[in-house]
Parts: C-alpha cells; structure tokens; sequence
C-alpha cells in the first residue's frame, strides 16, 4: 500500500504530509494534485528529498510526455493516468513526443499506419485513414483502436526510459525528447 503526500501548491503542507507519510511503514509513496506548469517538477524537488529513497514513488495522473520526463528526472518511478484513453475518445493518436489529431495524421500518410514503425494492433492492422473514417462515423472501433495505439506508445516511451536509464543514457535521451517536444510546441493538442 502507498502512502499520499497531499497539500496543494501550499509547500508547507507539502512538506509536512512528506515527513509525516514518509515515516509511516508503506511500501512506496504516491505525488497527488492537480499541477500546473512547472508546478510538478517544483513539487518534486520539495517533496523527494524527504521521502525514504529506497522506497518507490508514484506520480498520480500524470500523462503528458514532457511531465513525465522531469518526473523521472526527479526519482519518479511510477506513473498512472486517464490521457491516452480520453485522448483517445477525443480522436488523437499519440506520437513519440505529442497527442495528435487523427484528422491530420490521416491526412499526411492516409495509407500508412499512425505512426510509422509502431507495433500496436491498431498500426499493423489498419490505415491512419480506416481510423479516421471510424471515428468521423462515431464507430466505437475507432477510439478503441486509438485506445490501443495509446497505451502502447505509453508503453513503448516507458521501455525506453528503463533502457535509457540502464544503459547510461539517461541525460542524452531526455534531452533529445525534450527537444523533440519543444520544436513542436506550437502543433501540440491541449
């Protein structure tokens, strides 16, 4: 069972929930709250060093590619949330570094698969623009198939921190994505 470290943008409350949980006998501890922008990563560096290191931590809700970068970058070992599949529902497809609308993936390689070289069910059975055309019909195999496709990418960048992580690539990757993401900022779906 995890622990909660609560408290808002308030740092002292913060700060005191980490003491308090961290001193208690669970097998890791979870990060919850809403987070804006930079407030995550300002939470993390607040909260981490009071939490027992050797125990693992959880960043609740946390699905954007570039928060779960720093968040790992911070200690985070452990993530979970509802974006791939509302994005999903919402018809965008993720790729290495962005939520994307389908429309526009479908429309620059209809042919092709979401994204190029993924191994999900939906990328090595069906078209950018089959997925496409079954969302616009409101066809539940659409979302589902993003929904597929999602989850893996999730999955796929995950195994790609561990594989970075573990072979000493850490900073060169994260930089990289980071960049990846920065130069696309103004196509990025919110």
């Amino acid at each position: 069972m995890f622990g909660v470290v609560q408290g808002g943008t308030f740092s002292r409350l913060r700060t005191e929930s980490a003491k308090v949980i961290g001193l208690m006998p669970f097998e890791g501890f979870g990060i919850g709250g809403s987070f804006g922008q930079h407030e995550l990563v300002e939470t993390l560096r607040l909260v981490m060093p009071i939490l027992p290191e050797e125990k693992p931590v959880h960043a609740l809700g946390i699905g954007w590619i570039q928060d779960i970068l720093l968040s790992v970058d911070q200690g985070v070992d452990l993530f979970d949330c509802v974006e791939p599949i509302r994005r999903a529902r919402h018809r965008h497809a993720l790729t290495e570094t962005q939520y994307v609308d389908v429309r526009q993936i479908a429309r620059q390689r209809p042919d092709g698969p979401l994204v190029e070289g993924c191994d999900c069910a939906a990328c090595t059975t069906a078209t950018a623009e089959t997925i496409r055309t079954r969302c616009a019909a409101k066809d539940f195999a659409g979302s589902r198939w993003l929904s597929i496709h999602n989850v893996r990418m999730m999955m796929n960048l995950m195994r790609d921190i561990r594989a970075a992580i573990a072979e000493g690539r850490w900073v060169d990757f994260k930089a990289e994505r980071l960049r990846m993401i920065e130069s696309l900022r103004p196509t990025v779906v919110g």
